[in-house]
């Protein structure tokens, strides 16, 4: 690796379908944690790869669930990157942290997954919870809530621009980025997104998402065609 090298324990954080897993038809397997399902009965680990559990795990599962199902053969969970030295003595302290990691066509694919509420409805909240203010304070009040909205859209654009840094140190040119995200990013991030050929998908269509991304030239399903077709029926 150029510049980096992932945290010891990195062969224990593999992960692969469980017997559960790979005995469930496709289909079942990607509605179940689309619905909710726990991904993490259907995948079985060497190991932990935190101790602790985290609030963001239930996507990292379903995610990875999702991506073996599909064909990839290993993917590996929580890495950490620590710098190394040209004298090769690394820190102790990890500089960034892996969610997902999988090799696929001859490339290495980097996943971020965020479960969370963007944090632009956070601030949309704080609006509708506010008391009640004055004529004179509402261009004010309207004024630092759209400053708020827009520092908290630049830090999901700093995610991305941390990923690529993560994906070059590790994957070089050849490395691909894609984050799975709960709800629709901002214009704005999605664009920085598109243009540096970062993959955004969304947490309720998880499977047909990365199917996309994995298989491009794959032909699309009839009920794909079904439900395009009912769309523009509708419009």
């Amino acid at each position: 690796m150029p510049n980096g090298f992932f945290g010891s324990g990195t062969r224990r954080r593999a992960t692969y379908l469980s017997a559960t897993g790979a005995a469930l038809p496709a289909e079942d397997l990607f509605r179940q944690v689309e619905s909710g399902a726990d991904g993490k009965r259907f995948l079985h680990t060497d190991g932990e790869a935190d101790a602790e559990e985290k609030r963001g795990d239930p996507l990292e599962f379903a995610t990875a669930a999702v991506l073996l199902k599909l064909g990839i053969h290993t993917v590996r969970r929580s890495l950490r990157l620590k710098v190394k030295s040209s004298v090769g003595v690394s820190s102790r302290n990890p500089h960034a942290e892996v969610d997902l990691l999988f090799n696929w066509a001859g490339r290495l694919w980097l996943v971020d997954c965020k479960d969370r509420k963007r944090a632009e409805d956070l601030a949309d909240a704080l609006d509708k919870l506010a008391m009640v203010r004055s004529a004179a304070d509402e261009q004010r009040f309207r004024e630092l809530l759209t400053r708020i909205k827009s520092e908290l859209s630049i830090g999901q654009t700093k995610a991305l621009k941390e990923d690529l840094l993560a994906i070059r140190e590790i994957g070089g040119l050849l490395g691909e980025i894609i984050c799975i995200r709960k709800g629709q990013v901002p214009d704005e991030v999605a664009q920085y997104a598109h243009h540096n050929c970062i993959a955004i998908v969304a947490k309720n269509e998880l499977s047909r998402g990365l199917e996309r991304l994995l298989f491009p030239d794959r032909q699309a399903r009839d009920t794909d065609l079904a439900s395009l077709q009912d769309f523009f029926q509708r419009r």
